[in-house]
């Protein structure tokens, strides 16, 4: 028996499954377990690495690859199946890349262009005004429960795709920087993507100053 091939969804529809979509990956990052050694770690790589396997397990059902249909069906180049984003949570710099380049930067891109390009008509809500479901957003827009989400992985991609790579002295500090209150994921969390990237025992710019050692270490070898 021949299968119905399922028609393409509509931009509509595709803006609705990413909000529900992202909602999800939110909620799954935020409800992660918090090792208690993130909190008594001596260095933030050290803090890093143990939170890593449990960030990699939480967003391993978003990022694997589909079940396939027919066993005749070849893997694309660029499939990851869940054993292997588990096994990145042992390297937590190339989770790091994984976590912005697979999910969070495609999935926010595609919703913002989405949001940006339907125009009210367009939108989600087929009601006639007024006979709205309770909580339901209105055509077109973003229901509150979408903008938090939508906030907090704003904060996420700036936290842990563009902190590390500021030098020292450029931009907040961390510690110093004032979250909305829609974002609501642990401190640990927010300061993961930060400490992925820094070497055991150095912090934010410890590229840098390893560079820098190393260029001193190179000049006096040179006398």
């Amino acid at each position: 028996m021949r299968t119905i091939p399922k028609p393409l969804q509509t931009p509509q529809e595709e803006f609705k499954a990413l909000r529900v979509t992202l909602s999800a990956v939110i909620q799954a990052i935020k409800n992660i377990h918090i090792p208690p050694v993130c909190t008594t770690a001596t260095t933030p790589y050290e803090a890093a690495t143990a939170l890593s396997p449990f960030l990699a397990r939480a967003c391993a059902p978003f990022l694997s690859s589909p079940t396939r249909g027919s066993s005749n069906d070849e893997a694309s180049p660029g499939d990851m199946t869940r054993d292997n984003i588990i096994d990145l949570g042992s390297r937590p710099e190339a989770l790091r890349d994984v976590l912005l380049d697979r999910l969070l930067c495609p999935l926010l891109s595609r919703v913002i262009y989405l949001a940006h390009t339907l125009t009210p008509s367009q939108g989600l809500s087929p009601q006639a005004p007024g006979h709205r479901k309770s909580g339901a957003p209105p055509p077109g827009m973003f229901s509150m429960l979408d903008f938090n989400s939508l906030r907090t992985a704003l904060e996420v991609l700036v936290l842990w795709g563009i902190y590390p790579c500021l030098d020292d002295g450029v931009g907040r500090p961390l510690e110093r920087r004032e979250e909305s209150k829609a974002v609501t994921l642990p401190p640990p969390v927010l300061a993961w993507g930060l400490a992925a990237v820094a070497a055991p025992g150095e912090g934010r710019g410890g590229t840098e100053k390893r560079s820098e050692r190393e260029g001193q270490e190179q000049e006096g070898q040179a006398r």
